[in-house]
């Protein structure tokens, strides 16, 4: 299957597809010197808010290339993924992580309030990258079709864009997190618990995890279409 997968994205990207390759290997090393550097007593969310900046520059230079686009979409990124935690630490703040329950990490031995927001953090970044990228490219090449289009147009194409875009972003979270826990839904469906049941006792986690990343995705649009339109059409009425 990686022999495949290598070589469909050569195929499909050519260079700029083992590009890809080399941006998930990258980003791989670098979470794996964030780890260690949890282990040495650095803040665990600090460090993923940092890694996620990077993960961004990473992996949209790589697949982008240095130009506007990419910019934008980096930018888009960042605000977002900071909009998000400062979300996330106002809920924390107020309710604290009363409705999520914690079973499936009960092996852990550090406290689990220093995993599980940068853990809801970094699973909402893909989706967040993808839809800043996907709206920073259709506002470049709107552009470069015609260079006189108004910033009026541009947000409405932006618009339908984001909408096209958002409900299967969505669901691409959804499936992604319930597949995770796929063996023991059906086990417990066939042991007689209600779907609600095991929602409520064993997917709250996964829950969490998709409504971060769906709140990112929504955010990400009305982001991304702003900062794209103001770097590519700066000066435009």
């Amino acid at each position: 299957m990686i022999v495949i997968f290598l070589n469909l994205l050569y195929i499909v990207g050519s260079y700029k597809g083992l590009l890809s390759v080399l941006s998930l290997i990258l980003n791989l090393i670098i979470f794996y010197i964030g780890l260690h550097l949890y282990l040495r007593g650095i803040n665990l969310l600090l460090i993923c808010t940092i890694e996620m900046i990077i993960f961004s520059i990473m992996s949209l230079v790589l697949a982008s290339g240095i130009n506007k686009k990419t910019l934008s979409a980096v930018l888009s990124v960042i605000v977002a993924t900071l909009i998000i935690l400062a979300l996330m630490l106002i809920i924390v703040y107020f309710k604290g992580y009363d409705g999520i329950n914690f079973n499936e990490l009960s092996f852990l031995t550090v406290p689990i309030e220093d995993i599980i927001l940068p853990e809801l953090l970094i699973g909402s970044i893909g989706a967040i990258m993808d839809v800043a990228i996907t709206i920073s490219s259709s506002i470049s090449e709107l552009i470069q079709k015609d260079n006189d289009i108004s910033v009026e147009n541009l947000k409405k194409s932006a618009k339908e864009i984001g909408k096209d875009i958002m409900s299967t972003m969505s669901n691409v979270l959804f499936f992604t997190y319930i597949c995770s826990g796929l063996p023991i839904f059906v086990l417990a469906l066939r042991n007689g618990f209600s779907m609600y049941n095991y929602i409520s006792t064993n997917f709250t986690l996964e829950l969490a995890r998709f409504l971060v990343g769906s709140i990112g995705i929504i955010l990400t649009i009305p982001i991304s279409s702003y900062v794209s339109i103001k770097l590519m059409k700066r000066g435009t009425k």
